[in-house]
């Protein structure tokens, strides 16, 4: 997760010092094969009308991010909320690319949440359970002031999850975390 959450092109300085110091200086060093299955499997270029390569993006596999950030989300609720009960809650895990509607959006639910941040620029959680039904909620996560997801929690598929045609989630993990 540190390797996909830092490689944001508009993180924060923080960010930007873990994608250089601790995974391309370190992690990559020490794991070629990690570093080949990125560029193989993740990684698609950004390329020029020229055919120059620009860049590249890195990609997140659902399978990944959504059990991390439903875990996430239960350690917010334990730490924050330790009076609510989630263990037969549904999670949907939310990301969509910054545009600018999608920024407005986000910052006007998060004005509304309390917020925990750890870190100058490195991670700050928006969290809360509705006051009105106390059976829902959403944790509002943002990452190297660049990467944001949210995750929507509540009681009797009140947030389905929606998966992506061949979706599976990474191997080893219980099917409820």
């Amino acid at each position: 997760m540190r390797l996909w959450l830092s490689a944001a092109g508009n993180a924060s300085p923080a960010g930007k010092w873990i994608w250089r110091k601790k995974v391309v200086g370190s992690t990559f060093k020490r794991s070629p094969k990690l570093r080949a299955y990125i560029r193989e499997k993740h990684f698609r270029p950004i390329i020029s009308d020229r055919g120059a390569v620009l860049g590249g993006r890195l990609g997140i596999p659902q399978g990944c991010a959504n059990p991390f950030f439903r875990r996430l989300t239960k350690g917010i609720l334990y730490t924050f909320h330790p009076d609510y009960d989630y263990f037969s809650d549904c999670f949907a895990v939310n990301y969509h690319p910054a545009t600018a509607e999608t920024v407005a959006t986000v910052a006007e639910l998060a004005s509304k949440l309390p917020q925990e941040a750890r870190g100058d620029g490195v991670f700050r959680v928006w969290h809360g359970v509705a006051d009105d039904t106390g059976t829902a909620g959403v944790c509002v996560f943002l990452f190297f002031d660049s990467v944001c997801f949210l995750c929507f929690f509540g009681k009797d598929d009140q947030f389905p999850q929606t998966f992506d045609e061949g979706y599976e989630e990474e191997s080893g993990l219980p099917p409820m975390l």
